[in-house]
């Protein structure tokens, strides 16, 4: 199970969120990808991090490799992918918490070191890669800069104290806005003194809302891994979210459930890399995926949202059931 997440209460003054309501998920066809993206996860169901390619019509995943790892771990955190390298990472959560790079072409991992703020080991929810290759990670109510090359993070702000955490944690390439989301499906961008800004609050329909890993694919719809059933993955769609949440299914591989916390939105095999270009006016911050550690989460108007389990006994930062 999760850690149990505690904290003081923040005094924090939060302006009215606005709330939406998806439509039935059966209202709504399958969302595809968009041509050059394609979703993975990373396990959190057994001793290796299994690493899948999972579909988006049926959540039918697909493992690549044997789960090779230097790490010490039995369950993948959030991750997220460096725009700038495209080099793919993510939290291990077991003995350690950890930052591990993970490699789609063999589904090893690799641990880069624990989470350390220069004083003492820092515990992870989540972690987001803004669109110039500043990252960022998230413990209980403390947002962080994290230095990529070597895991060591420094403290940016307080942030409000969410009963069960924010372990929904991503960059909308089509804006560079970075969006942080509760387990219970409370939605905040954050701006450039580290503030939390309400935009609404994500409901499923015909499920429990229960949020553990969020990624934004390139024409800025949201993929979320839900616990209603398990491991369920869900689409929002863009502009808005006018069309509701569309529910593609409960993981599985080999026709059994597969359950995983960590969702990364990769580039396809065939794909390229290209030079980042920097979408505008969203301000970016300064690169603390280097030395630097002063950089501060983009902030922008929100886009408001419509719309949008079996737990495992493990050790280290897992959900409470």
């Amino acid at each position: 199970m999760h850690k149990t997440l505690t904290g003081g209460a923040i005094a924090i003054t939060l302006a009215a969120a606005s709330l939406f309501i998806a439509a039935p998920a059966s209202a709504a066809s399958a969302v595809e990808l968009p041509s050059g993206d394609e979703l993975w996860g990373i396990s959190c169901d057994g001793e290796e991090m299994l690493g899948l390619t999972i579909s988006t019509t049926d959540a039918v995943g697909t493992v690549v490799g044997t789960g090779s790892s230097t790490i010490d771990s039995d369950c993948g955190g959030p991750g997220a992918v460096d725009p700038t390298t495209g080099t793919a990472y993510f939290i291990s959560w077991g003995q350690e918490t950890e930052l591990a790079i993970f490699d789609p072409a063999t589904g090893d991992s690799t641990a880069v070191g624990t989470f350390f703020d220069g004083d003492v080991d820092v515990d992870a929810d989540s972690m987001a890669i803004g669109i110039d290759g500043a990252a960022y990670l998230i413990d209980d109510n403390r947002l962080y800069s994290l230095k990529l090359s070597d895991a060591t993070v420094t403290f940016i702000a307080n942030i409000p104290d969410v009963e069960r955490g924010f372990f929904g944690f991503a960059a909308d390439p089509t804006t560079g806005i970075i969006y942080a989301v509760s387990v219970d499906g409370a939605v905040y961008t954050v701006s450039a003194a580290g503030v939390f800004t309400p935009a609404g609050t994500i409901t499923l329909p015909d499920s429990e809302t229960d949020i553990w890993a969020l990624q934004i694919d390139s024409n800025g719809t949201w993929w979320i891994e839900n616990d209603g059933v398990n491991a369920d993955i869900w689409s929002l769609t863009p502009a808005g979210f006018a069309g509701g949440a569309t529910l593609s299914g409960v993981v599985t591989v080999g026709g059994e459930e597969l359950y995983l916390e960590s969702l990364l939105i990769l580039p396809t095999a065939d794909v390229v890399p290209t030079e980042v270009v920097n979408p505008a006016p969203a301000p970016v911050l300064a690169n603390t995926g280097g030395d630097t550690t002063q950089g501060l989460i983009a902030g922008g108007a929100a886009l408001l949202l419509l719309a949008a389990g079996a737990a495992l006994a493990l050790i280290g930062k897992r959900r409470t059931a």
